[in-house]
């Protein structure tokens, strides 16, 4: 009989798009729409655990060991230890956790910031969870070859251009990237491979600190292989932490946040609450690289981790009143979406959940170009500094574009939760028109009865009926709203002087939404730039449309419009929002929510992607297609 026990622990996290928001959503005034994405990040750890401890003393340090196999020479490996705290202080801990990355994996693969730091800020954080003496153990009981941390990304998140041999100015086909093997090596160093602005490194981060965490034994899944909502939370602080602490800065967070918690309204944490940690300039050296003096001075001004990344510190709920830059009326940016979360004070923060309605999905475009989004960013910022009075009207303007945008997406969701039928009915027939035809069908509709009274209609009295028109209405207005974001965003370009909405993109983004039926709209996501684009079409049941149909006919636009772009298909969809756990009877619903709607909305939340779940996830490895060949491979 073995006297080691084999630990396995599996996680993913998606990818994002942020469809409404870009650099509004650096302020809290203002909310930010994130899809997520089908595309994952998977993180896998192993390891050996002895059952007695009998030789646990011998173990001075455990091997931690991150390798992706989709990449050369990426493997880092590091020694995690315990080193007795030379401070004499009652008040000062007994130790500290220490990472250190051996001379080795140091010469051959360089430092990684977002794996290290990923590290050691889980390992500290568990021991303040657990208890130094309890990881100790565990550590100490893991058998020489230490835990092994493979992770691997979904293809979507790399260009495939090069993997496929393409000529340059070649774009991949959907049936070439449908034919590639899943998680396919790339042909150069992480450093070198282009992204697709998925999110790649929040999702990477995030999916590696949970996992290091979970494997860690400091946060443990429910009987049903699920996080509870505190877990949940504690996870996302962590990660932001980590992912802040490499990026060297405070950043929007929506990519971490989508990577926990899926689709999403999002509006920003206060950003100080992270800043003390971020002061005391946590490093991973390579082993000898640093004094014990050195090492002795930078430990002792350290900081808990826990009181800080508690999900219940206030100061991770988002707080429009904490805006620097936004006016006095800050509820002039609140969405219906974000109405109906209970906002109870004793609350984990958590987004509002916002998802495409059903038969609307995301389709994303990969252009064979690039843009540096720190430099797009730091001169709108500079742009807005300069200009305040200029800037805050502008903000305004795009702000309330984007919360009819998240309002009409959600009134489409409550009217399939009303009566499916129906609404299925009027996106089969909308899929066949051209979005611009819309507004004449619009006008052929009957009125319902709401309208036909006027100002005579009651306000307390909301119209729940499904029709042809009500339908068609809100398609209309989401449609208003992605052409009214894009007119805003341009114009955010040309005060700051950037290229948010290139000329030659937004022209193709117009083309395709005017000439391709059933094409409700689209953008450029987060900060803009030349590298991708978005569209937001219907999907009808009665004539359904392969990926590669509707590429053919984007290419078609393209062409026709003579444009110099190479554009290629990515394969991931829109995922949804994960489901909040049971909040009673009442749904979790504000009390002001009420009449009609009640009945409705918990319909609505209990129709939400039943049997799915979003955002962060744990995993089996036979389950995901590929992942045991990349595990086994890295091992």
């Amino acid at each position: 009989m073995s006297s080691h026990n084999v630990r396995e622990t599996t996680v993913s996290a998606p990818g994002k798009v942020l469809v409404a928001g870009g650099y509004l959503v650096l302020d809290p005034a203002y909310p930010g729409s994130v899809i997520s994405t089908s595309s994952r990040f998977y993180c896998h750890a192993r390891s050996q655990t002895s059952k007695s401890s009998s030789d646990a003393a011998k173990q001075q340090s455990c091997t931690v060991t991150v390798h992706s196999p989709q990449f050369l020479d990426a493997e880092w490996v590091y020694r995690a230890s315990f080193v007795p705290s030379t401070a004499s202080a009652q008040d000062q801990p007994k130790g500290h956790w220490v990472l250190e990355q051996t001379e080795e994996s140091r010469a051959k693969a360089g430092r990684n910031p977002f794996v290290s730091l990923a590290l050691v800020y889980t390992l500290r954080l568990a021991a303040e969870v657990k208890g130094d003496e309890e990881l100790l153990s565990l550590l100490q009981r893991t058998r020489s070859e230490g835990i092994h941390i493979t992770v691997a990304a979904d293809n979507d998140f790399y260009s495939q251009r090069e993997t496929l041999n393409l000529a340059p100015g070649t774009a991949p086909t959907v049936d070439q990237l449908q034919q590639l093997p899943a998680f396919s090596p790339q042909k150069c160093r992480i450093g070198d491979v282009h992204k697709t602005g998925l999110g790649s490194s929040a999702a990477m981060t995030t999916s590696l600190v949970a996992c290091f965490l979970l494997h860690l034994q400091a946060v443990i899944p429910t009987d049903s292989g699920s996080l509870e909502t505190e877990d949940l939370a504690l996870i996302h602080n962590l990660a932001q932490l980590a992912h802040c602490a490499a990026q060297g800065k405070v950043g929007s967070g929506f990519d971490v946040s989508a990577a926990i918690w899926g689709s999403q309204l999002y509006r920003r944490f206060e950003p100080k609450v992270l800043q003390a940690c971020l002061d005391e300039g946590e490093k991973v050296f390579a082993e000898g690289e640093e004094s014990t003096e050195q090492r002795d001075g930078r430990l002792s001004a350290r900081t808990q981790l826990l009181p800080v990344l508690d999900p219940y510190n206030p100061l991770w709920k988002a707080s429009p009143l904490s805006s620097s830059g936004a006016p006095e009326d800050t509820s002039a940016h609140s969405t219906a979406t974000e109405g109906l979360v209970a906002s109870g004070q004793d609350q984990v923060a958590r987004p509002a959940s916002l998802q495409l309605p059903p038969s609307l999905d995301l389709l994303l475009a990969d252009v064979d170009a690039g843009s540096n989004t720190p430099s797009l960013v730091s001169k709108v910022l500079a742009w807005r500094k300069e200009k305040p009075e200029w800037a805050n009207q502008l903000y305004n303007v795009i702000a309330a574009s984007n919360q009819n945008l998240a309002d009409s997406l959600l009134r489409l969701r409550i009217l399939h939760a009303s009566d499916a039928s129906m609404y299925e009915k009027q996106i089969n027939a909308a899929a066949k028109q051209l979005s611009t035809e819309w507004d004449a069908t619009l006008k052929q509709l009957p009125e319902t009865a709401d309208e036909s009274h006027g100002d005579e209609a009651d306000a307390s009295n909301v119209d729940l009926s499904v029709t042809p028109r009500t339908v068609l209405q809100a398609l209309v207005d989401v449609r208003n709203s992605l052409r009214s974001i894009r007119a805003g965003m341009r114009e955010l370009g040309n005060r700051a002087g950037v290229p948010i909405e290139p000329p030659e993109i937004g022209a193709l983004i117009k083309k395709i939404s005017d000439e391709i039926p059933g094409v409700v709209g689209g953008s450029i996501p987060g900060a803009g730039g030349f590298d991708a684009f978005y569209i937001i079409h219907l999907e009808s049941t009665d004539s359904p449309r392969s990926l590669a149909q509707i590429w053919h006919q984007i290419h078609s636009v393209n062409e026709q419009d003579e444009s110099k772009l190479t554009l290629g298909p990515l394969l991931s969809r829109a995922d949804g929002a994960k489901s909040a756990p049971d909040e009673g009877e009442d749904g979790g619903l504000d009390e002001e929510v009420a009449g009609p709607f009640a009945v409705l909305l918990k319909t609505l939340k209990a129709s939400e992607h039943a049997g799915h779940d979003f955002g962060l996830r744990l995993e089996k490895v036979d389950e995901v297609k590929g992942l045991k060949n990349a595990i086994d491979t890295s091992v």
